[in-house]
């Protein structure tokens, strides 16, 4: 997945297998960069706090998009709603407390976080999502995958 602004473009990549979790972050400039694994299928927290240590150290400019931004009663109003793609695949998008709620099917809801270039994370997923006009736009790891916003008919009442 390719992240950051500008100057700051940098490329990473999470990997897991039975034992070990891993992660590379590489600065397309600059010859920045840091590769950490663990003996551990329960790494992800680890290596996201050695990463952030790395990145202050060694002055990683816009490395922590991570850190929530501001985000208004009215932007997260505007975004809520039922997105859907081409197969009827749908996620809900609900207004939470300076965050929003990503609901798919029957599973438990993904806080979102507005981060400092605009796309929304939860820092436990490897996904970005951002939203253009009445889409939700998902990246994972370089898969782009696109849903309309869907327009609910009122209720008519009958006489």
């Amino acid at each position: 997945m390719l992240e950051g602004l500008e100057q700051t473009k940098r490329f990473r990549h999470n990997g897991w297998n039975q034992g070990y979790v891993s992660k590379f972050e590489v600065y397309k400039q600059g010859g920045k960069g840091a590769v950490i694994m663990t003996n551990s299928d329960a790494g992800h927290g680890l290596i996201e706090e050695l990463f952030k240590a790395i990145a202050s150290e060694y002055g990683w400019e816009d490395f922590d998009l991570n850190t929530p931004a501001i985000l208004s009663k009215g932007e997260a109003s505007e975004l809520a709603g039922t997105y859907s793609d081409y197969w009827n695949n749908k996620y809900r998008i609900q207004a939470g407390e300076n965050s929003l709620l990503l609901f798919y099917g029957d599973q438990p809801p993904i806080f979102l976080y507005k981060r400092a270039d605009g796309g929304f994370k939860n820092k436990d997923f490897n996904f970005v999502v951002r939203f253009e006009n009445d889409f939700l736009l998902m990246d994972q790891e370089g898969v782009k995958q696109t849903y309309k916003k869907v327009v609910l008919n009122a209720r008519k009442k009958v006489k």
